[in-house]
């Protein structure tokens, strides 16, 4: 009765947070249990401290977006790779692989990043359609390569590490990037745009070195958690406070930029807890009238085999980010999905990391996909020639999803070299 009722309520355009609360609320109400119940659940849903790295995280990608790093990272990636073929391109999927390291969001990258890697394919002879639908792909890279907010609501919900899941999502973003790199050279043969002449070794050094403390960025949050000096909770302040440092180097920070990235890391943060507060009641109730083990017991009379039940996944997860935002989906699926794990024989850090791979290209698919309508936005184009220029690039991160999901190795080598038991 309560998927039901949310499925009404987000159908009709009740914004997610009051949908799940509503529901819960009625659910508790119907069965005569105590209102109070409404009120613990919420304050439960965000009394935890892997929370915290949410506003941290939100606020490094927010800082790092006003403190001259875009240009600088797009100047070095383009130093790199402009001149292969397809260059500008595949400088912007390089971007956004360094980019990734610092903000943890595919819509702060598409929405940072993507409007200077535009205008800079524009301008280099890319038809704008093409620039868009890259610089969309690109962004789902974000939320792989650490940090990742997604994978702290994950490892948050899922009660698994996030410095496990953070190291876990590196190898899987540099996948994804090798596969739009050849999608990109591919498809520049039939642009046929001018290949850029390769850069001097000087020219090569000195993007190198004036991009090279937000390059570091990465390093120091792999380094920190892989190493134990500190937690990822810690290493989002300690990105916060390298990012506001980056600002003063560059000379790029102002009081107004500050204040107006702090207002957004506000109403940012606010809007996610709402929703996993209110979302807290849903999953009690879900397990309260036993949802959860029916709809486990179904997935697994439908097939007992990890291979195809991961595949079922994928599908399922695909479909939902058609009509659902990320959150929610997390929320609906993680209390059903991650007791059938051990019994299936899978990682829940593999998993974790499969199914963000499958909400981040979900971003980027209509009708819902709030990415299409930041790149929408940033680009002056129509949602729906937004929606063409996109779908192509995603094929190549179809097939990265593919490999991720049957080699979970790829996955699991980095956390189980740095010593967690996964």
């Amino acid at each position: 009765m309560a998927l039901l009722m949310i499925g009404l309520l987000l159908f009709g355009n009740i914004p997610v947070a009051f949908a799940f609360g509503i529901a819960s609320t009625l659910y508790i109400f119907t069965n005569d249990l105590p209102i109070a119940l409404t009120i613990q659940r919420t304050f439960y849903g965000i009394h935890d401290f892997t929370l915290l790295a949410i506003p941290l995280f939100v606020l490094a990608g927010n800082v790092m977006n006003i403190s001259g790093v875009t240009n600088r990272i797009l100047k070095f990636a383009n130093a790199l790779v402009g001149h292969t073929r397809g260059g500008l391109a595949n400088a912007n999927v390089v971007a956004s692989i360094i980019f990734s390291g610092m903000s943890g969001s595919a819509l702060a990258d598409a929405g940072g990043l993507g409007t200077v890697e535009i205008e800079a394919m524009r301008r280099g002879g890319y038809p704008k359609k093409f620039a868009v639908g890259v610089t969309g792909a690109s962004a789902t890279i974000g939320p792989i390569i650490p940090p990742s907010i997604p994978l702290v609501i994950y490892g948050a919900i899922a009660e698994v590490s996030v410095g496990a899941l953070f190291l876990a999502g590196f190898l899987p973003g540099l996948v994804m990037g090798v596969c739009l790199m050849i999608y990109v050279s591919w498809e520049a043969r039939k642009l046929n745009v001018e290949q850029q002449p390769t850069p001097t070794l000087v020219i090569l050094v000195k993007a190198a070195w004036e991009a090279l403390p937000a390059v570091f960025t990465p390093v120091i949050i792999l380094g920190g958690i892989g190493t134990g000096i500190f937690t990822p909770t810690e290493a989002a302040a300690v990105t916060v406070l390298y990012g506001l440092a980056l600002g003063v180097i560059y000379r790029e920070l102002t009081a107004k930029k500050l204040a107006a990235a702090l207002s957004e890391t506000f109403r940012t943060t606010s809007s996610i807890l709402f929703i996993l507060a209110s979302a807290s009641i849903f999953a009690w109730a879900l397990a309260h009238s036993n949802v959860s083990q029916d709809v486990g017991a179904f997935l697994v009379s439908m097939t007992r085999d990890p291979l195809v039940f991961l595949l079922l996944m994928n599908i399922i997860f695909l479909i939902m980010g058609m009509i659902l935002d990320t959150l929610s989906i997390q929320i609906i699926t993680l209390p059903i999905l991650i007791p059938l794990l051990p019994a299936l024989g899978i990682n829940p850090v593999h998993f974790g990391i499969v199914m963000t791979l499958n909400l981040m290209i979900g971003l980027f698919t209509p009708p819902v996909g709030t990415g299409l309508y930041i790149l929408r936005d940033v680009s002056g184009l129509t949602f729906e020639e937004v929606v063409a220029a996109v779908l192509p690039p995603l094929i190549p991160l179809l097939f990265a999803l593919l490999v991720v999901t049957y080699a979970p190795d790829i996955s699991l080598f980095l956390p189980r070299l740095l010593g967690y038991a996964v």
